[in-house]
C-alpha cells in the first residue's frame, strides 16, 4: 500500500493562445521558480533532490542534505544565462519530505507550452510507509510481524490505510494553501488516493518490473518491497479490499494493438459495437468468494474490441488507449477524479484534426462546466434549433461551425447518451470528457469522436439556414 496525490496549478499570469489548441505561459524561468520554491518552503517542504532546466541537470544532491531547496535555486542563479533565466520549455524539481507515517517523493513539473485544457504546473506526490522501509530489499522479522499485526483485524487495516491517505491529504492541503498565498493562481485542482498492488502472491524477490510501476529516480527498491507483501498477506488473513484502489501489478507494459475492429478502416467502425460488463470474464476472486472485475480487465476488453493499444502507467494507475482512424490519432484515458469537488468516474478522449476549417467552441450541460476549462469562448449560448438539446446543453464559441457540427443527429444523440459530457474544440484539437468508464460508454465516445472528425470535413453550407 502506498499513497499518491497530485496538485495541479493554473497560474494567473497572461498566456498566449495558439491556433493548434495550445497556450504558452509568459512568466520567466526565474519568476516561476521563485514562486514555486516559496510555496514549497511555506508548506515545510525543503529537501531538494534535483533541479533541471529543459532536461539539463542544474542541481543534484549527492550528500543527502535535508534542507537544500534554497541551495538548489541559488545554484540555478549562479549557473544560468540571461536566456535560461528568462525562457524554458520544461522545469523539473524533485524533492523528498517526511510526515508522521510516510516518506514522500515529490515531483514538480512546469510546462511553458501545454494544451489549453491542461494546467502549466503539476506537483505529484508518492508516499511510502516509513515503518516498512527495508535495507537491501529485505523485510526484517520485526517488520513482517508488524505487517501481520496490521492484517489481524479488518478495522485496524482500514484505519492504517485511512491514516496514510489523511497524511497525504494534509500535506496536499498545506501545499495548496501555500500556493494560494504566494502565487494567487487562477485555479488549482487536488486529488489523492491510497493504492494497493494486487499481486496474487508474495514474490521471492521483488520483480525487476517494479520500476515500471514506480518510475522515478528517487524511489528505491527499499521503498517498495513491502508493497508487494500487502495484498497477498491481507488475502491470507481473509481481509476484504472492496472499495480500495487496486493497482494491477501484472499489467505494466502496453500491449500491441489488436485487430478485431481496426481503426484504420473507412466509415465508423463503432456503429453498433457494444460491450457490457457481462461480456468480460471475471478473474479476481474477493476474500468472500465473489468474482469481480479489475479495472485493467475492463480496459483491456475495450482495447480488444476497438483495435487500440492498452497501457497502464504510473503510480496513479492511469488506464489509457490509443488508436488510429483515417490518419487521426485518438487517445483515451481514465480521467476519474477524487478531489474535493468531484468524486466519480470519467473518461477523457482527444484527437487532433486537419479539417476544412479551424474554429473553437464548447458544449456542456448547464452547471457542468468544469473549472479546468478556461472560459475562452465567453458565455454566449448558441441555439442549435433542437428544443430538447438546446434546453439541456450550453453551446458557445464560433456559431457557424458549431451549428454545422451539431447539425448531425447522430452527434447530438451520442452526446445525450452520456451521463454528463464536456466537449471542446480548439482550432485543431478535440477534447471530450464524459462521466462514465463503463465499457459501452467508452465505445460510444469513440463513435462520437469519429462522427465529429467526419462532420468537420464536410463543407459548411453557405448560410446558417
Amino acid at each position: 500500500m502506498f499513497v499518491s496525490g497530485r496538485l495541479l496549478i493554473n497560474p494567473s499570469d497572461p498566456v498566449t493562445v495558439e491556433q493548434n489548441g495550445t497556450e504558452s505561459e509568459t512568466f520567466s524561468t526565474s519568476r516561476i521558480l521563485q514562486q514555486i520554491t516559496r510555496s514549497l518552503r511555506s508548506a515545510g517542504i525543503r529537501n531538494a533532490v534535483q533541479l533541471s532546466h529543459d532536461g539539463s541537470l542544474i542541481y543534484l544532491d549527492e550528500t543527502g542534505t535535508t534542507d537544500d531547496l534554497t541551495a538548489a535555486v541559488r545554484e540555478f542563479a549562479l549557473r544560468s544565462t540571461a536566456q535560461t533565466r528568462n525562457t524554458f520549455d520544461t522545469l523539473r524539481l524533485v524533492l523528498e519530505h517526511e510526515t508522521r507515517l510516510l516518506r514522500f517523493v515529490i515531483d514538480v513539473q512546469i510546462e511553458r507550452v501545454h494544451s489549453i485544457t491542461e494546467f502549466a504546473i503539476a506537483i505529484t506526490l508518492v508516499g511510502f510507509m516509513k515503518e516498512f522501509s527495508t535495507v537491501n530489499g529485505v523485510l526484517t522479522r520485526a517488520q513482517q510481524e508488524l505487517l501481520d499485526e496490521i492484517f489481524h483485524d479488518q478495522a485496524g487495516h482500514d484505519a492504517i490505510v485511512r491514516s496514510a491517505g489523511e497524511d497525504c491529504q494534509q500535506l496536499l492541503g498545506q501545499l495548496s494553501d501555500a500556493v494560494d498565498a504566494t502565487m494567487s493562481p487562477e485555479q488549482t485542482r487536488m486529488f489523492w488516493t491510497p493504492q494497493i498492488l494486487s499481486n496474487e502472491a508474495i514474490p521471492e524477490s521483488v520483480p525487476d518490473s517494479w520500476r515500471s510501476v514506480f518510475d522515478h529516480p528517487s524511489v528505491t527498491l527499499d521503498d517498495v518491497v513491502y508493497c508487494y507483501s500487502w495484498y497477498p498477506t491481507g488475502n491470507a488473513y481473509g481481509l476484504s479490499f472492496d472499495g480500495q484502489h487496486l493497482l494491477d501489478s501484472g499489467v505494466l507494459r502496453g500491449s500491441e494493438p489488436n485487430a478485431q475492429v481496426p481503426l484504420t478502416m473507412s466509415g465508423n467502425p463503432f456503429v453498433g459495437l457494444t460491450l457490457s460488463l457481462d461480456d468480460i470474464p471475471r478473474f479476481y476472486r474477493s476474500p468472500t468468494g465473489t468474482m469481480l472485475h479489475r479495472p485493467s480487465e475492463i480496459w483491456q476488453a475495450v482495447a480488444d474490441v476497438s483495435g487500440c493499444s492498452y497501457r497502464v502507467t504510473g503510480p496513479f494507475s492511469t488506464h489509457s488507449l490509443a488508436g488510429k482512424w483515417n490518419g487521426y490519432v485518438i487517445h483515451v484515458k481514465d480521467d476519474t477524479s477524487q478531489d474535493e469537488d468531484e468524486v466519480g468516474p470519467a473518461t477523457l478522449i482527444r484527437a487532433a484534426f486537419h479539417g476544412r476549417f479551424g474554429f473553437k467552441g464548447q458544449v456542456s450541460q448547464d452547471g457542468f462546466v468544469r473549472r479546468a476549462f478556461r472560459p475562452l469562448w465567453g458565455g454566449q449560448d448558441i441555439e442549435i434549433g433542437e428544443k430538447k438539446f438546446d434546453e439541456e446543453y450550453v453551446v458557445s464559441g464560433d456559431a457557424r461551425p458549431m451549428k454545422h457540427l451539431l447539425a448531425s443527429d447522430r452527434i447530438r444523440a451520442l452526446i445525450q447518451e452520456q451521463p454528463w459530457i464536456e466537449l471542446s474544440v480548439a482550432y485543431t484539437s478535440i477534447l471530450i470528457r464524459a462521466g462514465s468508464t463503463h465499457p459501452d460508454k467508452v465505445l460510444r465516445l469513440f463513435e462520437l469522436m469519429i462522427e465529429i472528425l467526419t462532420q468537420i470535413n464536410v463543407p459548411m453550407p453557405d448560410t446558417d439556414d
